[in-house]
């Protein structure tokens, strides 16, 4: 889709506007509450260039030049400025009249309608004060109206009366961040429409609690309070929410592409002081060997918990310890066994709610070696001790048990860690699958405890792999909130040594991503000011891969 029919495509989304009252309306009454915002050309241009460098074909600019030139009967885009953003924008007053627009920079108007006579526009229209009427091959008709250095189109005639003299205003630094960005203006919603969303998120959320109280009654006071929780905390967040923002980039640095969700809290509002006060406290990862890239996955997070949090949180594991115990009397005929469990119950619900309260979550998992793998998954927690005693009674009311597996208690000590260390049974039909993940189909586990750390980890030597990815400490203040990390070049390559027989390209893709170092997809989620921002990221290494590889098939076609 080009440039110009994919702003069309935009203006038609406002089609639904003409169902809304028809009064004139008064820009300074109006407020955007959605903006949509499309750099310029020659950015969008330069940004397909990079992708064509990346991926062997350095034509692909060209080629787009030339799908654009037979879309305009080899014009071009005669009439736009091509260094200038675009976009559109939906506005409403406090009395929730509305406006919406497509906006275009333009030096000539008529050469940019010309361009797209009998492609996109069938017939043009002259009207009073200069409007003009388009019709189109596909959508509803649409007004244009020229003001300054900006073509202007709606849905609707009384949309256009009073334009601002520079719209890009309305999109901010959205064009310079974003090839394209969508940003919802939480805060200028009018008040009614802002009641009725969540008026209709609670309904949704009452109809899904008594679709579940129906289905397990006996969970269904517990269901009832946490979702009344959610609720308010979902409320007091859509209340306090700014903006909301998604946009998408190519970064010509780095050659990286990614996308970004990002909210933000109205300045002064609780929220927005709970999120800067968490910035400030947030302390450094007791685990920053759970966030190594060098690995084929970490995921790592280490995240302040805010004090409303804590408190319902803490809520919700009294109510769970509550309904546990009521099942294991239940489970449990003998009185003396049920105390046993029940006192060891008590005792992990403890530790957790003294981990959150500390204020800090904070653990992780990571998948180590290049095929076979080991897995290692770790968490911080206070009194990791009690941890130890309560699967010590745990074995020892187990031991009777036919299928209990047998642990071997204090087996090593490691990184400060001491590792009880058992081998999990594998069913036969699974031991293949098992075997070519972890190299063995005697899988052993590790159960690593210390007082602030409790671990697991899978492999042919558990131990030794907790060990290594623990021992690693630097870098701990630097990491963000949440991180998770995919090596894709050893997957493929695992993949590829089991099925490349059936599926070659499998194990040519192996073979293009073995030459680059930069091939993860990177989850990241940080703070920003007054709210936070989650990126998904795609590093150039793995976009020249899939370009290369896409080259290879095609030619493979011909």
């Amino acid at each position: 889709m080009n440039r110009f029919s994919f702003v069309v495509a935009i203006a038609a989304l406002l089609a639904p506007l003409v169902a809304l009252p028809s009064t004139t309306v008064v820009a300074k009454e109006l407020k955007p509450v959605v903006v949509v915002s499309l750099a310029g050309y020659d950015a969008l241009l330069a940004d397909v260039d990079l992708i064509g460098e990346l991926a062997g074909a350095p034509e692909l600019k060209q080629g787009v030049e030339g799908l654009l030139g037979m879309v305009t009967r080899f014009q071009g885009l005669a009439g736009l400025s091509k260094d200038k953003p675009l976009g559109a924008a939906l506005l409403l007053s406090d009395a929730q009249e509305p406006a919406g627009f497509v906006f275009l920079p333009v030096t000539d108007l008529d050469k940019l309608l010309d361009v797209f006579q009998d492609t996109l526009i069938t017939e043009t229209e002259e009207l009073e004060d200069g409007y003009i009427k388009l019709k189109l091959k596909n959508g509803p008709p649409m007004i244009a109206k020229k003001k300054g250095d900006w073509a202007f189109l709606s849905v609707k005639h009384d949309f256009l009366s009073d334009l601002p003299e520079d719209p890009s205003a309305l999109l901010g630094d959205l064009p310079k961040k974003y090839d394209l960005a969508i940003k919802v203006n939480v805060a200028n919603v009018p008040e009614p429409l802002m009641d009725m969303a969540i008026n209709q998120m609670r309904q949704g959320a009452e109809m899904a609690m008594k679709k579940a109280a129906e289905e397990n009654p006996e969970a269904a006071e517990i269901q009832k309070q946490l979702t009344e929780g959610y609720l308010e905390t979902m409320t007091e967040a859509i209340r306090d929410l700014d903006n909301y923002t998604v946009g998408v980039a190519i970064d010509n640095k780095t050659k990286s592409a990614y996308l970004d969700v990002e909210a933000t809290m109205k300045e002064g509002s609780k929220l927005a002081e709970q999120v800067t006060a968490s910035a400030k406290s947030g302390k450094p990862s007791k685990l920053p060997g759970l966030a190594d890239a060098a690995r084929v996955f970490n995921f790592h997070f280490n995240a302040p918990v805010m004090e409303s949090e804590i408190e319902m949180a803490v809520d919700m594991l009294e109510q769970a310890r509550e309904k546990v115990e009521e099942k294991i009397k239940e489970e449990i005929a003998d009185a003396e066994g049920q105390k046993v469990v029940i006192g060891m119950v008590k005792e992990l619900f403890d530790v957790a709610e003294a981990t959150i309260e500390e204020g800090q979550l904070n653990g992780g998992a990571v998948v180590t070696g290049e095929g076979p793998f080991s897995v290692v998954i770790g968490a911080h927690v206070v009194d990791g001790e009690k941890l130890d005693a309560v699967l010590k009674k745990a074995a020892k009311l187990g031991e009777n048990e036919a299928d209990f597996p047998e642990i071997e208690f204090d087996a090593d000590e490691k990184a400060g860690l001491t590792f009880h260390t058992l081998q999990i049974p594998i069913e036969e039909d699974d031991a293949e699958e098992v075997e070519k993940f972890f190299g063995t189909a005697e899988l052993m586990m590790a159960i690593g405890i210390s007082d602030d750390t409790v671990t697991l980890s899978f492999g042919e030597d558990p131990v030794a792999a907790a060990a290594e990815v623990l021992g690693k400490k630097s870098g701990a203040a630097k990491l963000p909130l949440m991180q998770a990390q995919l090596k894709v070049g050893p997957i493929v390559k695992a993949v590829a040594a089991q099925v490349e027989e059936d599926q070659p390209m499998v194990g040519e893709f192996a073979k293009i991503l073995a030459e680059t170092d930069k091939d993860h997809v990177n989850l990241t989620a940080t703070f920003i000011k007054n709210g936070e921002r989650v990126r998904l990221e795609i590093e150039p290494g793995l976009i020249s891969s899939l370009g290369k590889l896409a080259m290879m098939a095609s030619k493979q076609k011909k």
